[in-house]
């Protein structure tokens, strides 16, 4: 049996989760820095112009207003309050 590398995205969602993963809108990078094109998702879409490979360790910006207003929001605002005050 061949186990299957699990893949994180920039924003630390495993992608095998992800919808637009699962409906193939994404090839699921497993970084901001490895992405080969520009990704559907905002939040990837900044961490692969800001060159980032994860947001929750890499950026000194997180929690941006990506995560807290955006269309997409992988964490609940417990979460984010939890990672605010843990910089």
């Amino acid at each position: 049996m061949t186990k299957k590398k699990t893949r994180i995205g920039a924003c630390g969602i495993a992608c095998e989760v992800c919808l637009l993963f699962l409906e193939n809108k994404c090839i699921g990078c497993i970084s901001g820095t490895e992405c080969t094109k520009k990704p559907p998702c905002p939040i990837l879409e900044c961490a692969w112009k800001k060159g980032v490979s994860f947001c929750t360790k890499d950026c000194e910006k997180f929690p941006c207003q990506e995560f807290i207003d955006g269309d997409v929001k992988p964490y609940s605002q417990q979460k984010l309050e939890y990672f605010q005050k843990h910089k």
